[in-house]
Parts: structure tokens; C-alpha cells; sequence
């Protein structure tokens, strides 16, 4: 894999767990408002309850399916993360290093990065950003 596209591989993942996160609370959400929606009589007959039974077993199966991604991805982005933060730290010290961890590492958008160094457009960080990767892509063509 391409350098930058190994490095912006790591912040990609982090929005999919993000959507996943997101999705895993929508399904917690639905699951809460079928429960609720349960008699709570004992002596209400099972058949009364429409399929609620069915729907709640349902969500608890997309919740595990869920979790189980989440935690593969999560995995995964740990460990190209902590290999790209290895990379990165072995760069000499510089605006390009700062911003590869920035950017890469830590997450902050363009527009974090640019208030953060002062910058007074954006053509600033995206020309940094370009002299940063072709840095990092000089340093490792091998990710």
C-alpha cells in the first residue's frame, strides 16, 4: 500500500468505527423502545406481543455483529496506528513531522491544524500537508 494511502487508511477507520458506534447506539435506542413497548403484565399472552419477541432478537443479533466489527477495527487501527506513530516518531523533528502525527495520529481536521499554527488560509495546510506526505513517502516507500 501507497503511503499516503496507508496513513489515510488509519483516519478512514477511525470514521467507520465511528459510524459503527453511531449505528450501535441507534439499534440500543430501537431495542430500548421495543422493551418498552412490552406489557409489563406476567399474565399477558405471549401472542399479544405481535413479534416484539422476534424484532428484540433481532436487534440483539445486529448489536453482537456490531460489536464484533467494532472490535476487529478497533484492533486493527491500534496496531497501524502504533506502527505509523513508530514511523513518524523516527522522522526528524519539523513542522512535516507535527503535522503527520496531527493530522494522521491524533485525528484533528484541516481546520484544527490551521488555527492551531497559526495559519491564515488553508492553501497553508494543504501545501503542508502535500510536503508532508511526499517526506513520509521518501522515508517509506514500504509501508
Amino acid at each position: 500500500m501507497a503511503p499516503d494511502k496507508y496513513l489515510q487508511s488509519i483516519r478512514d477507520l477511525s470514521k467507520k468505527i465511528e459510524i459503527y458506534k453511531m449505528m450501535r447506539r441507534e439499534t440500543e435506542e430501537a431495542l430500548n423502545h421495543i422493551k418498552a413497548s412490552i406489557p409489563s403484565d406476567d399474565r399477558v399472552q405471549r401472542s399479544r406481543t405481535g413479534g416484539l419477541d422476534t424484532k428484540i432478537i433481532r436487534n440483539m443479533e445486529k448489536l453482537e455483529e456490531i460489536d464484533s466489527w467494532i472490535s476487529a477495527a478497533n484492533t486493527k487501527q491500534l496496531s497501524r496506528k502504533n506502527d505509523a506513530l513508530q514511523k513518524i516518531e523516527a522522522l526528524k523533528e519539523g513542522q512535516c513531522k507535527q503535522f503527520l502525527l496531527d493530522y494522521y495520529i491524533a485525528g484533528k481536521s484541516e481546520k484544527q491544524i490551521a488555527r492551531e499554527y497559526h495559519f491564515s488560509n488553508f492553501d497553508s495546510v494543504y501545501g503542508l500537508k502535500t510536503r508532508a506526505l511526499k517526506y513520509f513517502r521518501k522515508e517509506y516507500s514500504n509501508c
